[in-house]
């Protein structure tokens, strides 16, 4: 990697969270190659703002810039773009499971066979908490099970207390 004096302030600039500065050094080397991962790096993290920047003294063209000799790349805990560690991390983020497909098939079951439909529901709350617990993913429309499985218990609450009410009604003939 070239050491160059503008990719070392733009580095120190990053450091410090100062995206603009540093995108404005990286824009003034278009040919090189680490200014450019770096430059694909703010554009990801930090879009430019319309804020002034902070260091325009470090802007200014100054004689230090013009001299090229080679250094190292930046501590490793801190990610630069020359790796591509972004594209790769952003690739491996787990995407949160959905369960809306299993609360479609559970409200299925609940109309055609109403025990299936309470086993799948329960089973696809349990699979829900195992995601969450062990695997550390998130979950979405997990609710939608949940009010299946309490609207559907409910009703059979009110139909079995409506049809013990009417047996005690229809004894005396009313």
């Amino acid at each position: 990697m070239d050491d160059n004096p503008r990719l070392r302030a733009a580095r120190d600039l990053i450091k410090a969270k100062d995206f603009d500065a540093a995108r404005t050094l990286l824009e003034k080397m278009p040919d090189n190659p680490q200014a450019k991962a770096w430059l694909d790096y703010l554009d990801i993290t930090a879009p430019e703002q319309e804020e002034k920047r902070k260091n325009k003294d470090l802007l200014e063209e100054d004689d230090i810039f013009a001299e090229d000799t080679t250094y190292n790349d930046p501590d490793p805990e801190f990610y630069y773009p020359g790796q591509r560690k972004l594209k790769n991390d952003y690739l491996d983020i787990d995407e949160p499971k959905n369960y809306m497909t299993f609360a479609l098939v559970t409200l299925g079951l609940y109309w055609f066979v109403a025990p299936a439909g309470y086993i799948a529901n329960i089973y696809f709350l349990l699979d829900a908490r195992k995601v969450r617990r062990e695997e550390g993913r998130t979950t979405q429309n997990v609710g939608c099970l949940w009010t299946m499985l309490i609207v559907s218990v409910g009703s059979l609450v009110a139909g079995v207390c409506l049809f013990l009410l009417l047996i005690p009604l229809a004894l005396i003939g009313l």
